[in-house]
């Protein structure tokens, strides 16, 4: 748009006569200057006289120098002036656009109409053949299924957050099972004897094999002297030791079941382990 502006054909000021009094003017000068320099640049003593002109003459260099800046603007402004499209063509080309944009304007207004009008007659027919109330129910449809993909989010969002609660309270649970949870393992020697493990407390025994899960056997506190010599007589003192583990409320148990072992003629050990503390008589597996 710009160029096409600036290609209008208007009146032309020619400015070439303007243009050489400049050039020569500036010439002039230069000439002047490089003159009064040469009087400048000697190195003969100068008096208070001579020190006064060359002080003027700095200050008019100096002017020289303003007005051949404000010169060449002057001459940048006019060539500008000089290419510039007439008011006349600018005028009319405004007017054009102007009229351009009013038919644009025109034309959407009337397409809007026109919508407006199919809208109308859409809705007309919509309820002649008795659709309005089928729009309105796809309406009130498309806007439950909305609101139930927003409770689905929420609710998604809520078992995620129950899901990451559950599995912080299975960690928690697992770090305090792994606390209260003792592994024992046997000890090398002993004349290559296999230990027998025997849990004592105020309510039961238990004997087992090292990692051997099916030979784990459970007595109530009432036979558990009975159970004790069935073991005895299964194992043999000259491959097996029993070693007692004795919680608080099984002391006096064990002082008599301690007895009954060492009339068998088994080696035997003991050690005291919590009340509520698990004991796992097997090889630790990986997590």
């Amino acid at each position: 748009m710009f160029s096409r502006l600036r290609s209008g054909i208007g009146t032309r000021i020619s400015f070439f006569a303007f243009h050489d009094i400049i050039t020569s003017v500036t010439g002039i000068l230069i000439l002047i200057t490089l003159i009064l320099s040469l009087y400048l640049n000697s190195t003969l003593p100068v008096s208070a006289e001579q020190e006064q002109q060359k002080q003027k003459l700095s200050a008019t260099l100096e002017d020289l120098r303003r007005v051949s800046v404000e010169t060449e603007l002057r001459q940048t402004n006019l060539t500008l002036l000089a290419t510039a499209p007439s008011a006349g063509r600018l005028q009319a080309e405004i007017g054009e656009l102007e009229g351009r944009l009013a038919g644009q304007s025109n034309r959407l207004a009337a397409l809007r109409q026109s919508a407006s009008e199919e809208q109308r007659k859409a809705d007309f027919r919509a309820e002649k053949l008795g659709l309005s109330g089928e729009r309105e129910r796809a309406g009130r449809i498309q806007q439950e299924i909305a609101e139930l993909r927003e409770t689905n989010n929420v609710e998604v969002a809520e078992a995620l957050k129950l899901q990451e609660q559950q599995q912080r309270l299975q960690t928690a649970i697992q770090q305090v099972q792994s606390e209260h949870r003792l592994w024992l393992l046997p000890e090398t020697g002993n004349f290559g004897k296999k230990p027998v493990l025997v849990t004592v407390s105020g309510t039961k025994l238990t004997s087992e094999r090292f990692s051997e899960p099916a030979s784990r056997k459970e007595f109530p506190a009432a036979t558990a002297r009975q159970g004790l010599e069935q073991g005895l007589a299964q194992w043999h003192r000259d491959r097996d030791y029993i070693v007692f583990y004795v919680r608080p409320s099984g002391i006096d148990a064990f002082i008599e079941l301690s007895d009954v072992v060492r009339l068998a003629g088994f080696q035997i050990g003991f050690d005291a382990v919590e009340e509520d503390r698990q004991i796992i008589f097997a090889a630790p597996t990986a997590p």
